[in-house]
């Protein structure tokens, strides 16, 4: 049985997810948010407690609310981050954005450039399926969708919320292309995949399409 885990983390209110196979105990986590050390004890002994083996991370985007807990994943559990190359310009932009919010970040918050970047999509197989990125331009160069086919859930990081959408005025952030991208999601995907936001509460397409202002 495949269950969705989500962890609230930082100032910013972000949604880290972990994703898990009961049967196998096996997980892997979208996003890594973790800012203060209660947040990542809280990720670390969720997986305990399940006796979970993460396989690997990936990040819908690379702004720093979504990656403070990178370094934490790959340092603790050693596996794979998977994110789109678009983004990896925002890597070296870390500290700055956070000294903009007033945050301080230690060496435990720096994120490592990963070897698994990608560009135009990725799949990885997760119990006995496989875990697919889908480019949605906009909010930032390098925002995707994470779906697990499957199971039809989809993470659409900060490119839909529940009755909104992510802004645009960020580096990278381009209006047109999160209209587009918001175009193809409402073509693309069943009316009933389950949406795990960035931020806030999980949410359906039927109900986006009937009252996200932007989608209707």
């Amino acid at each position: 049985m495949i269950a969705v885990e989500p962890f609230v983390c930082n100032a910013f209110a972000q949604n880290t997810y972990i994703v898990y196979d009961e049967d196998r105990k096996e997980a892997f986590a979208v996003d890594a948010g973790m800012y203060e050390e209660a947040e990542r004890l809280a990720f670390d002994r969720f997986l305990k407690q399940r006796q979970l083996t993460l396989k690997f991370l990936i990040n819908t985007h690379l702004h720093l609310d979504h990656i403070f807990g990178n370094r934490f994943v790959a340092d603790r559990y050693g596996v794979p981050l998977y994110y789109a190359k678009e983004d990896e310009f925002l890597l070296n932009d870390f500290a700055s954005q956070a000294a903009a919010f007033g945050l301080q970040v230690g060496a435990e918050h720096l994120p490592p450039v990963s070897e698994n970047s990608f560009s135009d999509g990725f799949s990885v197989a997760f119990a006995d399926s496989e875990i697919k990125t889908i480019s949605t331009p906009g909010h930032s160069p390098g925002s995707v969708l994470v779906y697990f086919p499957s199971e039809k859930l989809l993470f659409s990081g900060d490119t839909l919320f529940r009755g909104g959408v992510g802004r645009t005025d960020l580096p990278g952030g381009n209006t047109a292309q999160l209209k587009e991208s918001l175009k193809m999601m409402t073509s693309t995907f069943d009316d009933n995949v389950k949406i795990f936001p960035g931020h806030g509460l999980a949410t359906t397409l039927t109900f986006e399409k009937k009252y996200n202002p932007f989608l209707v």
